[in-house]
């Protein structure tokens, strides 16, 4: 089975961070000590240093910038993630091309192109070369 990695604009610097994500609760708590509802962090653990058990941190995320890797990676190797925003040109005729977003489709990841309709990812690469272009959060 494979680890699903996701990336995410942390709170603290606003840049992106990559790794594992889950969610946490704090109690929150009355006057009294009593608990009277909770806090939600959502958060993604940051591998530092690999090689050691305890080399990582966890930094709250933007859950709405939230972004989980494809394990496929573009025509330059970049590693495509969902929201993505990508350029797929035809690879027989290269002036032939169309911009799209990833996204997830229930089963797979695909390309939403300008017009609504989706590819899947996994086919639409048999026949064009994926250029990741930006990602829809690139200033959020």
């Amino acid at each position: 089975m494979r680890t699903i990695r996701f990336k995410a604009r942390a709170k603290k610097t606003k840049e992106w961070v990559e790794g594992l994500y889950a969610i946490f609760y704090e109690t929150i708590t009355g006057d009294e000590g009593e608990p009277v509802g909770y806090r939600q962090y959502h958060s993604i653990y940051v591998i530092d240093e690999p090689w050691r058990p305890d080399g990582g941190h966890w930094e709250e995320v933007y859950p709405q910038t939230l972004c989980q890797q494809t394990d496929m990676e573009d025509a330059d190797g970049l590693p495509i993630w969902e929201h993505d925003t990508v350029r797929a040109t035809s690879i027989d005729h290269p002036d032939t091309y169309f911009d799209g977003e990833v996204v997830w489709m229930q089963t797979c990841f695909a390309v939403e192109d300008e017009t609504g309709h989706h590819t899947p990812l996994c086919q639409l690469r048999a026949q064009y070369n994926i250029t990741v272009t930006g990602n829809k959060f690139e200033g959020v």
